[in-house]
């Protein structure tokens, strides 16, 4: 079976890294993946022993950021570079003949057109609510942007139930939490202590919200818990005054 899959960028992401780990998996399975990419980078390279072929292709996204300044000449210019960009992965598709295509990212929507085009089952995977986490939104419209996705669609699958709840009800969407595969290291024996471990984990960001965690452990100092420390200095100010770590 073959996949072809599109990213929004070629850097190793949050959920490019999901899809590396994903694509690592279905490599194993036998299935032939490839891959479009509007710039070359770490995720090309890291993927690079999964997929049989790579293709540059530049392309904008369909969402609006915060700063909607020259929204107007900005969406001109994005969409007759999309436009061509459609073309161009329509002619991908018919020198491979996917079985499939698959979207990782709300934010593009350039593999949906082009699969709809040439009568491809698409997949839409989104790992993101839009505008509550990233900021941005849609020109259409966050609820119309998503039952566009769906009628793009075959499927639309979502990496959590909370996601899953922004969708309205079809039996097109699916949960499927992200496949991990940790790096093997090497764990230190376990020691006794009367202090607590943490380990925070993931893409240091605004919109991920780590200042929630690092409000909760100074309110634990603060109710007497004891732990140890190991973030950056100006993180450990923040836990021991409790004051608000913003980014």
């Amino acid at each position: 079976m073959k996949i072809l899959f599109f990213v929004h960028e070629g850097a190793l992401s949050g959920a490019n890294a999901a899809l590396a780990d994903f694509m690592g998996l279905l490599f194993g399975k036998g299935y032939e993946l490839y891959l479009i990419t509007p710039r070359l980078g770490e995720l090309t390279q890291r993927v690079a022993p999964y997929t049989k072929e790579v293709f540059e292709i530049y392309y904008y996204g369909w969402t609006v950021g915060p700063n909607r300044q020259n929204l107007k000449k900005n969406q001109l210019r994005h969409r007759l570079r999309n436009l061509y960009a459609v073309h161009q992965i329509g002619s991908v598709i018919k020198k491979i003949q996917p079985d499939y295509c698959v979207t990782n990212t709300i934010t593009i929507d350039v593999g949906a057109l082009a699969a709809k085009k040439k009568g491809v089952k698409h997949i839409w995977f989104v790992h993101e609510f839009g505008e509550s986490d990233h900021g941005f939104s849609f020109v259409c419209g966050m609820d119309k942007a998503r039952k566009r996705m769906l009628s793009l669609s075959y499927k639309v699958a979502v990496n959590s139930l909370a996601v899953l709840k922004t969708f309205p009800a079809s039996v097109k969407l699916k949960v499927l939490y992200n496949y991990v595969t940790p790096p093997q290291i090497e764990i230190a024996p376990l020691q006794k202590s009367d202090q607590m471990r943490f380990l925070l984990l993931g893409q240091i960001a605004t919109s991920k919200n780590q200042s929630e965690a690092i409000r909760a452990l100074a309110e634990a100092r603060k109710r007497g818990y004891d732990f140890i420390c190991p973030f950056t200095e100006r993180w450990s100010m923040k836990i021991t005054t409790g004051s608000c770590c913003i980014w």
